[in-house]
């Protein structure tokens, strides 16, 4: 079995969000993302998108995912389907920027992400204890072979 570099990454929360800290290991291929209820995949399915409520700490909920475009999505945790956040993975791959990612809260709401560059085996989470309705702005996705 082959293996490719993957970059996989420690998050440490604290007050003001997530601080994404990449660590590099030797990792197989990622599998394709599958589109479903739960699971947003951005840009032709390049990125794997999930979200998780947290309750008490503990990341609880699965989100329930919406396609706006092959760009961003919604996600929800309520039964009424009211977006709650919406996600945007940017592709900047011609200003030589990579890929962005764009985390906006509707509302206040605690809840964890977690993107997985399909390609490449990276992967980063965002967290947010949901004080605060702070947007996530970040280009953490560097490569842009496809």
């Amino acid at each position: 079995m082959k293996s490719r570099l993957m970059f996989t990454t420690l998050t440490i929360v604290g007050i003001l969000g997530a601080l994404i800290v990449p660590q590099t290991s030797a990792q197989p291929h990622v599998a394709e993302c599958k589109v479903d209820d739960l699971t947003l995949c951005l840009q032709d399915g390049r990125f794997k998108v999930v979200f998780h409520r947290v309750q008490e700490g503990v990341a609880r909920t699965r989100g329930q995912v919406s396609m706006k475009d092959e760009a961003s999505g919604d996600v929800w945790f309520s039964k009424s389907a009211q977006p709650e956040l919406s996600v945007r993975i940017s592709d900047q791959c011609e200003a030589d920027a990579g890929f962005a990612v764009v985390i906006e809260p509707k509302m206040p709401v605690a809840y964890e992400a977690t993107i997985t560059d399909t390609v490449t085996g990276a992967q980063v989470h965002y967290a947010s204890d949901g004080e605060s309705t702070r947007k996530v702005t970040d280009v953490p996705f560097v490569a842009c072979r496809r």
